[in-house]
C-alpha cells in the first residue's frame, strides 16, 4: 500500500471550481464558492475570503482521520488567519491502496464537507483565542462523550443541513449536472454567481412555503 503521507510520490490535485492556489503554498476558496457557502450557511463572506485551505503534511499532522476511511478536515488557526486542513485523500484523483477514498475531483464531497467546516470558521472568529477555541471543543467532547453531540459540532452541522437541503432542491429540479458543470466552467464569476443566486432564491422560497 502506498503511504498517503509520501508527498513526492503522489500526483496531488485540487478541485478546480472550488479552490484557487496561492503561491503554491495553500488555497483560497473561489469567489463563486464564497458566495454559495455564505448565502446558504450564513457565514459572513469576509471570514471565508481570508480562510486558507491546507493539506495535511508532516509538519501539519492534523486532522487525525484516516484517509483510507474517508478522511476529514479540521479548522484551526487564528481569527486573522483561519485554516481548514484536509486529509490527503481530498487532493487525490486516483486510488492508492486498497479501500482508499479519493475526492480530488468530487465537488459534491468537498462542498458537503466545507458547508460544515465553515461553521467552525465562524466559531473560531466568535471565540477568539485559538487555545480557548480548541479547549472548548475538547471539553464538549469529554462532557458529551461524543463528537457529533458536542454543541459546537451540532451548531456547525446546521450549515451542512442547509446545504444538503439546497442540493435536494437542485436534484428535484433535475439540475444536478447543470450545477456541477457551472461550478467547473471557465465562465466569468459574475455569470456563475447570477445563476447560483437564482437557484438559492428559488430554494429559499420553496423552503419558506414548505415550513409555512
Amino acid at each position: 500500500m502506498v503511504n498517503l503521507f509520501s508527498h513526492r510520490k503522489l500526483p496531488y490535485a485540487y478541485p478546480r471550481g472550488i479552490l484557487t492556489p496561492v503561491r503554491g503554498r495553500y488555497w483560497h476558496l473561489t469567489p463563486v464558492i464564497i458566495y454559495l457557502l455564505s448565502e446558504i450557511t450564513e457565514v459572513e463572506k469576509p471570514l471565508l475570503q481570508k480562510t486558507r485551505i491546507l493539506k495535511r503534511a508532516f509538519t501539519l499532522p492534523v486532522p487525525w482521520f484516516r484517509s483510507t476511511r474517508g478522511g476529514g478536515a479540521i479548522v484551526l488557526g487564528t481569527r486573522k488567519r483561519p485554516l481548514i486542513i484536509f486529509t490527503e485523500n481530498f487532493f487525490l484523483r486516483e486510488i492508492y491502496g486498497r479501500n482508499a477514498r479519493y475526492y480530488g475531483n468530487r465537488l459534491d464531497v468537498w462542498l458537503d464537507m466545507l458547508s460544515h467546516e465553515v461553521g467552525h470558521v465562524a466559531q473560531l472568529d466568535r471565540i477568539g483565542a485559538p487555545a480557548k477555541y480548541v479547549l472548548s471543543f475538547a471539553w464538549q467532547y469529554l462532557r458529551t462523550m461524543s463528537h457529533n453531540r458536542a454543541p459546537l459540532e451540532k451548531e456547525a452541522e446546521t450549515g451542512r443541513k442547509r446545504y444538503r437541503s439546497f442540493v435536494h432542491h437542485i436534484r428535484n429540479k433535475g439540475l444536478m449536472k447543470e450545477y456541477y458543470t457551472l461550478l467547473r466552467a471557465d465562465s466569468a464569476d459574475e455569470a456563475k454567481i447570477s445563476q447560483i443566486r437564482q437557484w438559492i432564491t428559488e430554494w429559499k422560497k420553496a423552503s419558506q412555503t414548505k415550513n409555512a
